[in-house]
C-alpha cells in the first residue's frame, strides 16, 4: 500500500510545482 501513500503525496505536490512554475515563468513553461 506504499504506492497509495506516494500517490497521495506526489499528486498535490506536483500540482503545487506546476502552479509555481506557471506563475514564475509563463513563457518558458507553456508546454506544461
Amino acid at each position: 500500500m506504499e504506492l497509495l501513500v506516494l500517490a497521495a503525496i506526489a499528486i498535490p505536490f506536483s500540482t503545487l510545482v506546476m502552479q509555481a512554475l506557471s506563475k514564475e515563468s509563463d513563457d518558458e513553461f507553456d508546454f506544461l
